[in-house]
């Protein structure tokens, strides 16, 4: 697997995030334009930062073309019907007209409440359907925080020269556990837990918060809540304590997505016979995986890390049910 996957995927990555980010952006910009306010912002003569934010998204969606007021509000008005049907963040989103929502967030919604609305329904159909397919490629290509995670796996690299961080590795049930308990908990007290401590949930409440926050204050300024408190202390655990320790052991929506992909139609396999077992893709699975053994079970996301290190070219995209060992060589790896 060529090296330009990975650029892809950190492309497709960082596309996700900039819309998380520029959700709420949006949003503010949709309730200037419900009231009537944009010509009122142009106006002022002091204006504040969040007014300058307001100013230059109504530069980009009224249109070059727009040279007079009446030209510019047909065209805000335009604007808005699309903002109307643009909505939420990662955990749960409308794309005009398409809903998807995170498995995790309708399953903690069912224990919650004891209700399958048709909304849920719907809006789950595409995650789980790529979910059968692909396995838990959300982990790697989609989550908001998994690169974070990545950059975080970067430092501790750098660290890890100096011999500044421990290498704890921890039960890969846990996460399971957590998710067990996470929807027990929500069942007895009637709340979604879950999304308290998930980071794709905390990044795109967190994002909206920050944003809600510029505009209400008209200042740029962050306060410390309970979601920035989790995050830091994921990625402090993560650099000094345990490589990737959220996602291979406490993650439960890794844990949900694992277990929907367990017969997942697309898997990763080494072809044995080509493999010259240079032990290359080891140190690079972000997941602890022994790619050389071809036992990769739920746990692999389809980052194709070890792929892209591969110089034999031994590991590659197959469409089968199960992980089972291609060729004739084996590896002897532990």
């Amino acid at each position: 697997m060529k090296p330009t996957v990975q650029w892809l995927r950190k492309s497709v990555q960082l596309l996700v995030l900039a819309f998380v980010l520029a959700v709420p952006f949006l949003m503010q910009y949709r309730v200037f334009l419900e009231t009537n306010q944009i010509e009122t912002i142009r106006t002022r003569e002091k204006k504040s930062v969040a007014d300058r934010i307001v100013i230059l998204l109504d530069e980009r969606f009224r249109g070059s073309t727009a040279a007079d007021l009446a030209s510019a509000t047909e065209n805000r008005i335009a604007t808005l019907d699309k903002l109307r049907r643009i909505r939420g963040n990662h955990w749960s989103v409308q794309l005009f007209g398409v809903s998807l929502i995170d498995p995790l967030a309708v399953l903690e919604s069912f224990y919650a409440s004891g209700t399958l609305t048709k909304t849920l329904i719907i809006g789950l159909l595409i995650p789980v359907i790529a979910t059968l397919l692909l396995g838990r490629f959300f982990c790697s290509w989609i989550c908001p925080a998994g690169l974070l995670f990545e950059i975080t796996d970067k430092i501790r690299t750098i660290l890890n020269h100096r011999h500044a961080v421990h290498g704890l590795t921890f039960w890969r049930g846990n996460k399971y556990v957590l998710l067990v308990v996470g929807l027990a908990m929500s069942a007895i007290i009637g709340l979604p837990l879950l999304g308290y401590i998930y980071p794709p949930a905390l990044v795109g409440r967190e994002s909206h918060r920050m944003i809600d926050f510029l505009f209400a204050s008209s200042v740029s300024g962050i306060a410390i809540t309970g979601a920035t408190v989790v995050l830091v202390g994921i990625v402090l655990f993560e650099v000094f304590v345990s490589r990737r320790a959220w996602c291979r052991y406490f993650c439960p929506g890794g844990a949900l997505y694992s277990a929907l992909g367990l017969r997942r139609v697309v898997r990763l396999q080494n072809q044995t016979d080509i493999c010259t077992q240079c032990t290359d893709c080891i140190p690079a699975c972000p997941m602890g995986l022994n790619p050389m053994k071809n036992n990769f079970g739920p746990e692999c996301d389809l980052c194709l890390e070890c792929s892209s290190v591969c110089q034999s070219r031994s590991l590659s995209l197959k469409l089968a049910l199960t992980d089972h060992t291609v060729g004739t060589k084996q590896s002897t790896q532990s």
